[in-house]
């Protein structure tokens, strides 16, 4: 009797290592300062993580990252999301984030205007980092029978336990939120978003 597995509703989530991680942080090294003017409190965040999220940064060496990430980014697309009808997926925006000791972020996803892979990228990653985590915000049958079933059934946190250097990938809409921070040293991240580019749905 043939045996055919199913992944239904799966989410796709893509980590990868970044060969030229080292030459990436000294490019951002200036930047990663918990006074940087630059780096601001964000008041539609419940936490006190400060961002560029925002702003025009065009000083900031994202154009290093991006060209470490865009091989890695266009096997994602074209595995998992495969744009059809001429259309195209691009980035809509890149912005740092810096955490001092205490600092995290509440339980969010990156859902916009077409907006459908987000990213994350591990910049700085001191000892007793807070954690990435990703969030299923549903009900399940399984989440009772978290003792008896395959943990990935039942429980509604994942930590991928990324280290520095690496990226994730994951579609837009996927819940998340980042732990305390409880080092003295600075945690710092880049997140990207990209979204649905076409001639009939204009630039807005």
């Amino acid at each position: 009797m043939a045996v055919e597995d199913h992944s239904l509703f799966s989410i796709p989530v893509r980590v990868v290592d970044l060969e030229n991680h080292t030459q990436i942080k000294e490019a951002f090294a200036p930047w990663i300062s918990s006074t940087h003017p630059e780096l601001r409190n964000q008041k539609l965040w419940e936490c006190d993580t400060k961002s560029t999220f925002g702003q025009a940064n065009r000083e900031i060496p994202f154009e290093l990252l991006r060209s470490s990430l865009n091989s890695h980014l266009q096997d994602y697309i074209s595995e998992f999301f495969r744009p059809q009808n001429d259309a195209r997926v691009e980035e809509k925006e890149i912005w740092l984030n810096v955490y001092s000791k205490g600092d995290y972020q509440e339980i969010h996803n990156h859902v916009g205007n077409r907006t459908v892979i987000s990213m994350a990228y591990m910049l700085a990653q001191p000892a007793r980092s807070g954690s990435f985590v990703f969030y299923r915000n549903g009900d399940t049958f399984f989440r009772g029978l978290t003792d008896y079933v395959r943990p990935d059934f039942s429980r509604d946190r994942v930590a991928p336990g990324l280290r520095e250097g690496q990226a994730v990938f994951f579609p837009s809409s996927l819940p998340h939120y980042v732990s305390p921070h409880q080092s003295d040293s600075l945690r710092a991240t880049v997140s990207a978003n990209y979204w649905v580019c076409h001639p009939s749905l204009g630039n807005e």
